[in-house]
């Protein structure tokens, strides 16, 4: 019988194997599907599947950092996108559809908060309406138009945020300001009951502060600068190439959301700077007032 050769002991150097591409993880095959559209619902569903099963518990793709804090005077210059022009080929619905490979990443837990609002507020018919409305890109970026998307899986960022201006023009005016009410209960949502009685004990300084530092868990690019005082908190997200207007109004809503959480009262929060205006990075500020609830209040609901 013939011995096996000796193992080269540097087939365990984890530095030799291939590193995980979460961008091209996004691209799935789908076969052409024909036939009724929950028959197409259901295979876009599965082929996300694939998708969360190679995402998931992997870390997301670094991004550089910058050494200038956007709090100087001096301008750092405009924000530079740059979006990877690879086009990827894929079948879907039984045509053949671009899909571009997007620079930025989110965690599917984002778009799931928002489609919890339309479903909280509008039902099932208000979730069918939304995904409906979404392009073929984006609807399978997102789970297909079952809306099946595991909240650990990494979607583009741009469709995240294209799916907020979808709500927005179908349940509001279309001026982004509904967004806002959906970011508050984002804001509840992205945080379990369990960790709330917690989120009491710090103060709200604090818990932006820690909140921010999370940002990377769960978008693959950014940083957040911050400077804060006792009531007042400013806050810049730089090295993050993409931007769009819904996530930025939704964003603002997501601050209130989860300051209210540490009991804070008189919170305001607004974006002072947008990259979609021509700035050089998104900048918000964030302020609440000198009192907090009672230790006996119980801790706030999510609003519907």
């Amino acid at each position: 019988m013939a011995s096996k050769p000796p193992r080269n002991p540097s087939d365990d150097d984890p530095s030799r194997r291939p590193a995980f591409d979460a961008k091209e993880a996004l691209t799935v095959p789908v076969k052409p599907i024909r036939g009724s559209s929950a028959a197409k619902a259901s295979a876009d569903a599965s082929a996300h599947d694939t998708l969360d099963d190679s995402a998931d518990e992997r870390d997301a793709p670094s991004a550089p950092s910058s050494p200038s804090s956007p709090f100087d005077d001096e301008d750092t210059g405009g924000a530079k996108n740059v979006r990877d022009a690879r086009d990827a080929r894929t079948e879907l619905d039984g045509d053949i559809t671009s899909i571009e490979q997007p620079t930025c990443l989110t965690r599917g837990l984002n778009p799931r908060a928002a489609l919890a609002w339309v479903r909280a507020t509008y039902g099932a018919d208000g979730i069918a309406t939304v995904l409906d409305a979404l392009d073929d890109e984006d609807a399978f970026a997102l789970g297909g138009r079952a809306g099946r998307i595991s909240s650990r899986s990494w979607v583009p960022f741009l469709s995240h945020a294209r799916l907020l201006g979808v709500i927005d023009s179908t349940f509001g005016a279309g001026d982004l300001k509904l967004l806002r009410s959906v970011g508050v209960y984002m804001g509840f949502h992205d945080f379990p009951l369990v960790a709330r009685p917690f989120i009491r004990l710090s103060s709200p300084g604090f818990f932006v502060d820690k909140a921010m530092k999370l940002w990377r868990l769960y978008h693959s690019h950014g940083r957040w600068e911050i400077v804060r005082n006792a009531d007042l908190v400013r806050a810049a997200l730089v090295d993050h190439p993409e931007h769009h207007a819904a996530f930025c109004a939704a964003f603002v809503g997501w601050i209130e959301g989860a300051l209210s959480l540490t009991g804070a009262r008189d919170i305001g929060a607004t974006e002072t700077r947008c990259a979609t205006r021509g700035a050089p990075f998104c900048a918000f500020e964030m302020s609440w007032g000198d009192g907090v609830r009672s230790p006996r209040d119980r801790v706030p609901k999510p609003p519907t």
